[in-house]
């Protein structure tokens, strides 16, 4: 009897210790029941990545409005610049150091491309700048961008009042890209200057776009207009005797030596202009004027770019641009403003009417003051 209830008991300690173990268990498991979970299936990986899925690029998140010519209507920067990015233009050559050209995908056919012009000081888009492309002229809308036709390799010029110019050649685009200009703002010239004290060296547009100055500005700081420049395109002024710099020389005796000059490179399609012309030009000038300071630009813009047969169209304006970029890159000379357009409301083919005058005019208002 004895053993019989000490098996007895132990069966029953037994049968108790099995129950606690099954009920620790069974805590255990519910306890974890609302721990979140970190299995791959719920986890922020690859999957699920908002660098991936969500990204604000502008091949995902650009639209385009093609009722417009300043068609971007939104914008981004790709976040995977490693891999869908492409910087610059293989087949493009910047012969100015005033721009920063840049490309990204957008989703635009494979006919256009697109054109974004920035401030590359702010980053901020440039309203109305210029961008011309072989024989297009375009403005950029009001968030600094325009959608053209892709048609081969073609001069790009891409200018704003208040900005340097400048000239990509060749630019050979491709459709379905955006090309980001970043321009440099003009540095204001460094100098109090005062009437009269700012002589130019130029062609006809150069003496018409003074004379515009003088209507817009009270401050007179340009020598007189009438001084005669017409025709003068950098090879006339080549020869130290040309009649030019007799006409030079005569505004010296009036004015004394400017604190200042202002070199138009007007060019023509007769004849070649070459950069040593332009500083043989320039070294003549240094030669009376010592003490002044250089501002150069180039030849005014054509709207349409072929208006004008004496510069054989865009040709010679796209070279005005490489010489004078080129004089600028080897301190020459300051860059001064571009000036125009010229269009057919404003002018009478090359030279402008009055309207154009006050158009060439306020570019220089808005440099000189």
């Amino acid at each position: 009897m004895k053993r019989r209830a000490a098996v007895g008991r132990l069966a029953l300690l037994g049968a108790t210790a099995l129950c606690l173990i099954v009920a620790i268990v069974a805590f255990i498991g519910l306890s974890g029941a609302g721990a979140p979970s970190s299995s791959v299936s719920t986890s922020t990986g690859v999957s699920t990545s908002t660098a991936n899925s969500s990204s604000t690029g502008v091949s995902s998140s650009t639209t385009f409005d093609t009722t417009s010519t300043s068609s971007l209507t939104s914008t981004g920067t790709s976040s995977q610049t490693g891999s869908t990015t492409t910087t610059g233009s293989t087949s493009s050559t910047t012969t100015t150091s005033s721009t920063v050209l840049s490309s990204s995908s957008t989703t635009l056919p494979s006919s256009s491309f697109a054109v974004q012009v920035v401030d590359r000081t702010t980053q901020q888009p440039i309203p109305g700048a210029d961008v011309v492309y072989g024989d297009v002229f375009q403005n950029t809308g009001p968030n600094g961008q325009t959608v053209l036709k892709v048609n081969g390799s073609q001069a790009l010029i891409v200018t704003a009042s208040g900005y340097q110019g400048t000239l990509v050649n060749p630019f050979t685009p491709s459709g379905t890209l955006l090309f980001t200009a970043s321009l440099a703002p003009l540095p204001e010239p460094a100098l109090t200057l005062t009437k009269n004290s700012v002589g130019y060296i130029g062609c006809s547009v150069t003496a018409d776009a003074v004379r515009g100055y003088d209507n817009l500005s009270q401050k007179q700081l340009f020598w007189n207009p009438s001084y005669w420049t017409g025709g003068g395109s950098i090879n006339k002024w080549v020869s130290p005797t040309s009649m030019y710099w007799t006409e030079f020389n005569q505004q010296l005796t009036t004015y004394g030596e400017p604190q200042a000059i202002w070199i138009n490179v007007c060019v023509e399609a007769i004849g070649v202009i070459t950069y040593s012309q332009l500083v043989t030009v320039i070294q003549t000038l240094k030669s009376y004027a010592p003490n002044a300071v250089l501002y150069i630009s180039p030849h005014t813009l054509y709207d349409p770019p072929d208006l004008c047969a004496l510069t054989g169209g865009m040709t010679g304006v796209i070279a005005s641009y490489e010489l004078a970029g080129q004089a600028v890159a080897n301190g020459l000379a300051l860059p001064g403003p571009d000036i125009g357009p010229l269009t057919p409301a404003n002018s009478a083919s090359c030279d402008p009417v009055p309207s154009g005058d006050l158009a060439l005019g306020a570019s220089l208002v808005n440099f000189f003051g």
